[in-house]
Order: C-alpha cells, then sequence, then structure tokens
C-alpha cells in the first residue's frame, strides 16, 4: 500500500516494554513510519497500581531506540488511574516533553465493563476523576504540550456503539466533545484574566475564525453564562476571515487586543503556574 501510494504512513501502537532493535528493523523494512507507545503514567506507583507491567525505564529506552530507528515516535498519556494526581499528570506530560515526541494522546481513565477497574470500583477501591477535574488537568497538559510545539493528536476516546456512558462504559469522565471542553475553558481562563488585569468591562467582543467560535463560547454557552453571571460582562463573537490561530479581542469598544493561539498559550502558562 506504501509502494502504490496508496497510504502515507504505517502507524502502530504498542507497550513500552515490548521494542527491540530487531523488531525496528522488521518494521523499517516494512516502512513503518510511526510508532506510539502506551505509556499512560511516567509515576511508578500508578504503573504499579494499574497493573501496567512496564515501568519507566522501558519507557525511555523503548522512545530512544524509536527515535534512533527514524521512526516517528507517539506517546499516550492517561488521566486518572489509581493513585493519579494532577501533579502526577502534570510530572508525566514534562517527562513526555523531554522525550520530545512527533505526537501525544490524551485519554481520561474510564471505566469500561468487565474489567478490573470496575471491579476496584464496585469495591470501593477506586474513584475516577470528575469531567470537571480532569478538563482542569488536562487544559494544563495542553497548554505544556503547545507551548513546546508537540502536536496533541487526541484529547478523549472517540464515540463509539460501545464507547457511551450506559453501555460499555460505567464510570469515568466522559464526553464525546472532551476536547473542544477543554480548549473551551483554556480560552474562559484566558478572557477571565483579560477581565481581572483591566477591571472595568462590560463587554468582550472576539473576532476569529469562524471554527473557534463554539469553543470561545462554551458548552451549552457556559463562557458567555460565566461572564455574564460573574462580572455582568456581555460575551459577544463576529467570525472574522482570520487565520484560524488569530484573535482580536475587544474590550468595551476602546480597547483592541491582536493575538495569537501561541502568545495565549504562553500567558497561560503563567496563568497556571506551571
Amino acid at each position: 500500500y506504501v509502494d502504490k501510494g496508496l497510504v502515507s504512513d504505517i502507524r502502530m501502537s504498542t507497550r513500552p516494554d515490548c521494542i527491540s532493535v530487531d523488531i525496528l528493523n522488521r518494521l523499517k523494512e516494512y516502512k513503518t513510519s510511526i510508532i506510539e507507545l502506551g505509556v499512560q503514567s511516567m509515576d511508578a506507583k500508578v504503573l504499579h497500581d494499574s497493573a501496567r507491567g512496564h515501568d519507566m525505564k522501558s519507557v525511555i529506552d523503548s522512545a530512544k531506540l524509536i527515535k534512533e530507528s527514524g521512526i516517528n515516535l507517539g506517546l499516550q498519556m492517561m488521566v486518572g488511574l489509581p493513585s493519579d494526581t494532577e501533579e502526577k499528570c502534570i510530572e508525566t506530560a514534562k517527562k513526555f516533553i523531554e522525550l520530545n515526541p512527533f505526537c501525544v494522546r490524551i485519554y481520561p481513565t474510564l471505566v469500561v465493563k468487565d474489567t478490573g477497574l470496575e471491579t476496584l470500583l464496585n469495591k470501593g477501591e477506586y474513584k475516577p476523576f470528575t469531567l470537571d477535574e480532569s478538563i482542569q488537568i488536562v487544559k494544563k497538559l495542553l497548554v505544556l504540550f503547545y507551548v513546546n510545539n508537540i502536536n496533541v493528536i487526541r484529547v478523549g476516546l472517540q464515540a463509539t456503539e460501545d464507547i457511551q456512558l450506559g453501555k460499555g462504559i460505567v464510570d469515568g469522565p466522559y464526553h464525546p466533545a472532551f476536547r473542544e471542553l477543554v480548549e473551551g475553558e483554556m480560552i474562559k481562563d484566558y478572557l477571565h484574566y483579560l477581565v481581572i488585569q483591566n477591571k472595568t468591562v462590560s463587554q468582550i467582543e472576539i473576532k476569529t475564525n469562524n471554527k473557534n467560535i463554539s469553543k470561545i463560547v462554551g458548552n451549552k454557552k457556559s463562557n458567555k453564562l460565566f461572564f455574564k453571571n460573574e462580572f455582568n460582562i456581555n460575551m459577544k463573537t463576529t467570525p472574522s476571515n482570520i487565520a484560524e490561530d488569530e484573535f482580536i479581542i475587544v474590550l468595551d469598544n476602546d480597547k483592541e487586543i491582536n493575538i495569537t493561539s501561541e502568545q495565549i498559550y504562553k500567558e497561560l502558562l503563567n496563568i497556571y503556574n506551571l
């Protein structure tokens, strides 16, 4: 398929302790271009309590071998495994950044039917992160990855017939538009920062590419409602033909701020004290 030009990439996922030079040589022969490692966490206790069966050293060793082979490295992390905390998630993200992967995926931990995690849940020995807890953690992870120019190719599980609450999912922070919730929260936090800095604001207008409007407004208009309820500020969005990563923010019709996504992420790095 690669030789015929029918596919551009062969991508695969595996465990961090299932990589060797011989395996990589074979995969290169068959034109594998991306290998993703199911790391999940870089915390020893989280890995142990989640029965992952690998340690941090195997992650570092495998990542090094993959990169040396010339195959692109992907890293996958899960948020909210047994013994996990916000601090451990942030530390995992920072250790991912040190490995400089080609791409990253972030999955909030969901409890699936007929698994060991469901058994722990039923025994009262495991409690998943709430949806809001997951959003508050993942927004910080995204800022770290974005500022370090690491491509986050997925945030949250893709909905399928089984991956829905009440079907295959017993409990956990599932939402079909999880990434948009997180990115909407990031925009809200930046606008909140501007409001605090400028003190007497009664209106915010955001001129932006049409693709950004839904996350700026927030799920079920949550961001608009937040500013109205908390500060009595009217927030409005105006579609513009500017680039997707550009924003024009107008405060009270007289103060205009031209800013890019990259600049917002750098501001959030400080706002989140990362």
